[in-house]
């Protein structure tokens, strides 16, 4: 045996320390920092990449107790597992440096940077020169539980593509689309996009596929939220919100739609603690289906893309297990054309020119820029019917004449 191989021999870890000294001896490894909210987390090797852990959560509990099991074959009690988090929790709070920690898509210096959630942390990096896969993940993402993985990209399809899964009628693909491209941005403000259509109109199979080109899960659609509480935890755990089968909207949801759409917060009283506040601060790419529309505030019908979508006869209805199984086979492809289109935006910001300013005008900016890639050609954009949407789909509408944006063939399906 090496001298290596017997130093790592679980007779001589356990017999040397307490399982407190070897947990910290454990932990140790780790690199512990603080984003800006103050919560400590760590940096853990993963072979040439990283993965990034709060502290607090149960990922990093049981990376250390998988740890201790690896190298002394035996569990780890409770008492033990506390001080190594409390040992870690400290190194990170007041010897770490501030980082920024990003769900789902973030952004390093000017790329934006999507995690793909798998085991190798493998990164998707675009600029406005394309886009690539990064395998070594040096940027901070935390991951849910219930996330899933992103295919890595591959190039074939357009963005337009994803309308054979997808029941839109034509004017209000556009609309869709730039939602779609939108929530690839790190940065809001995010309009609201509900799916409106009778029985049968493919609404929540839509939002599926919706969400699992930018963020898959476990669990991709939701029920309302019970409170502000559920919603913020939500908000925390996913980049997309996606709520399905709604009938009604109450005051105080219609409400927080508006604040996750533009951005706020919420806090609440930390668990045994009496002074402590716990904050939670997101903006977040939002989805909604229903069959009655259900935004009737005017607040949250300013921020919203309102569409409606067509019966669905025996001709064009497929059966859903063909359905996916054309979606998955297509996802590389689809999401590769993805971000494509978010690297197009990026590359013609400040190209286009939108008389007036609507609300969410950061959206009516960025949105019709991933039209075209340099090289494209100059056409107008596809407007919606009027009343179809809220007020930024009537802005496009009413200034429909003025609006020139260039456009690159095949981007839209046109």
């Amino acid at each position: 045996m090496t001298e290596k191989k017997a130093a790592d021999s679980p007779e001589l870890w356990r017999g040397r320390k307490s399982q407190s000294a070897i947990l910290l001896r454990i932990c140790a490894e780790g690199c512990y920092w603080r984003d800006r909210a103050g919560v400590p987390h760590a940096t853990i090797a993963n072979g040439e990449s990283f993965g990034y852990l709060e502290v607090h959560s149960s990922a990093f509990r049981q990376w250390i107790a998988k740890a201790y099991f690896e190298k002394c074959g035996g569990a780890a009690t409770p008492s033990a597992l506390n001080d190594a988090v409390a040992f870690a929790a400290a190194k990170g709070t007041f010897a770490g440096d501030v980082k920024d920690v990003f769900l789902r898509v973030g952004r390093d210096g000017d790329e934006i940077v999507i995690d793909t959630c798998d085991e190798a942390g493998t990164l998707i990096r675009v600029s406005p020169l394309g886009y690539a896969v990064d395998s070594r993940g040096r940027v901070p993402f935390r991951r849910a539980p219930s996330a899933r993985e992103l295919p890595v990209p591959t190039r074939g399809l357009a963005l337009g593509d994803i309308r054979s899964f997808v029941n839109v009628a034509d004017e209000d693909w556009p609309l869709v689309a730039g939602w779609l491209v939108a929530a690839c941005r790190p940065e809001g403000p995010y309009p609201v996009l509900f799916l409106h259509g009778e029985q049968g109109s493919g609404k929540s199979t839509q939002a599926r596929i919706l969400r699992a080109l930018v963020d898959p899960n476990y669990a991709p659609l939701r029920a309302a939220p019970r409170d502000l509480q559920d919603l913020a935890v939500c908000a925390h755990n996913n980049w997309v919100i996606a709520l399905d089968n709604l009938s009604a909207l109450p005051v105080w949801l219609s409400d927080a739609l508006c604040r996750l759409s533009t951005g706020g917060g919420y806090g609440t009283r930390a668990l045994y603690a009496n002074d402590r506040e716990v904050v939670f601060n997101a903006q977040r790419p939002v989805l909604v289906t229903g069959i009655e529309d259900v935004a009737t505030r005017g607040d949250l019908i300013d921020r919203a893309i309102i569409v409606h979508l067509p019966a669905m006869g025996e001709r064009t209805r497929r059966p859903e297990s063909k359905l996916w199984g054309d979606f998955n086979s297509a996802r590389a492809s689809l999401f590769g054309a993805l971000c494509a289109a978010v690297s197009a935006a990026m590359a013609n910001l400040g190209r286009a020119r939108i008389p007036g300013t609507p609300r969410l005008a950061d959206f009516a900016a960025w949105a019709p820029r991933t039209s075209r890639p340099p090289g494209g050609h100059l056409c107008h954009l596809p407007c919606p019917i009027h009343g179809r949407m809220g007020p930024l789909g009537c802005f496009y509408v009413h200034r429909r004449a003025e609006i020139r944006l260039p456009i690159f063939p095949g981007l839209w399906g046109q």
